[in-house]
């Protein structure tokens, strides 16, 4: 086993605990430990190329939901549910003071390196800034 431990790398709600906060898909766990201020760069290509839910790691419906900082960037990169958007809001300290807007998009909706997710037949190793497409 590497140092990401087993059960924190499985997908789906409810998310586990760790000091009393549910542990989104994309952080890191490091022997039990979350990091926090750390995106695992994998999870997040993952949730990109496959459409998957950036706080439980499960598959998005068609349509799904993002939060917009100034200049139509989306935060963290990836969508979520809405049950799931609404976990990362109660929980998530750095959101709970943005007042960010939320947007409910679909593949067509976003850029992905200045292409349009549902135009992208291989996503590729690396992952990709988020805009909304105008």
């Amino acid at each position: 086993m590497d140092a990401v431990s087993a059960p924190w790398s499985e997908p789906g709600l409810p998310r586990r605990r760790i000091e009393g906060l549910p542990v989104p898909w994309i952080t890191p766990v490091w022997w039990g430990a979350a990091d926090w201020k750390c995106v695992d760069t994998d999870r997040l290509r993952r949730c990109q190329a496959e459409w998957l839910c950036q706080v439980c790691g499960d598959p998005l419906p068609e349509r799904a939901w993002v939060i917009v900082e100034a200049g139509d960037w989306v935060l963290g990169d990836a969508a979520m549910h809405e049950t799931c958007l609404r976990i990362a809001r109660r929980w998530c300290p750095h959101l709970d003071g943005l007042g960010c807007p939320l947007a409910e998009v679909g593949r067509a909706d976003i850029l992905a390196g200045g292409r349009r997710l549902s135009e992208i037949a291989e996503y590729g190793a690396e992952e990709l800034r988020w805009t909304l497409a105008p």
